[in-house]
C-alpha cells in the first residue's frame, strides 16, 4: 500500500527543519496525540550534515478498530531515521513489534523531504510503502492501519509547524 502525504506547513524551512530534527519532538509528540499512547526516543545522533534518530511509539488502543484488536493486542514500533540536511529530506524505516516469524513480512519505509514554497511556507511530503505479507489478513490490516498513520503523520506535522512558527 502506497503512504503518501504532504503537509503545507507557514514557516520557513530552516524553522520547520529545526523542529523536525529537535529531539525533544518525540516525546511532545506522545503527550499530545490521538493515536500514540507512549514516545520514546532511543537514539538520537547529530554529526552536523547527518542525523540519525531512534524511535519507539506504542498505539492507544482505543486508535485501533476492533477487529485490527483481535488480530493484534498491542500495536507498537520503533522507527529508524537518517536525515540530510544538505537534501532536506531523509529516509524512514519502521520495524514493528511482532513476533520474530512475522518481521520480514511486514514492511514500511520511505522517506521525508522538506521543499520551500515561498519566505512563509514549507511543504513536508512523505512518499512510502507499507506491506503486510499474510495471507487472507494482511491487505486488511494495511487499510486499518493507513487511517491511523494518517492521523499520526497530520498530527506530526500540527506539531512541528506550530513549533517552526514560534521560532
Amino acid at each position: 500500500m502506497r503512504l503518501d502525504f504532504v503537509h503545507l506547513l507557514s514557516a520557513r524551512l530552516d524553522a520547520v527543519e529545526a523542529a523536525l530534527l529537535d529531539p525533544t519532538i518525540v516525546s511532545a509528540f506522545g503527550a499530545g496525540s490521538r493515536v500514540i499512547a507512549s514516545a520514546e526516543l532511543r537514539a538520537y545522533e547529530d554529526a552536523d550534515e547527518v542525523v540519525r534518530r531512534e524511535a519507539f511509539y506504542a498505539l492507544r488502543p482505543e486508535a485501533w478498530p476492533g477487529a485490527g484488536r483481535r488480530l493484534m493486542p498491542r500495536i507498537a514500533w520503533t522507527e529508524r531515521v537518517t536525515w540530510r540536511r544538505r537534501e532536506h529530506g531523509g529516509t524512514f524505516v519502521v520495524a514493528p513489534e511482532v513476533p520474530a516469524p512475522l518481521e520480514r513480512r511486514a514492511r514500511c519505509e520511505g522517506r521525508y523531504v522538506l521543499v520551500s514554497r515561498g519566505l512563509t511556507c514549507t511543504e513536508r511530503r512523505i512518499e512510502g510503502v507499507l506491506v503486510i505479507d499474510a495471507p487472507f489478513v494482511g491487505a486488511r490490516a494495511e487499510a486499518l492501519l493507513a487511517p491511523i498513520l494518517a492521523t499520526f503523520f497530520e498530527e506530526e506535522a500540527r506539531l512541528v509547524g506550530a513549533r517552526a512558527e514560534g521560532a
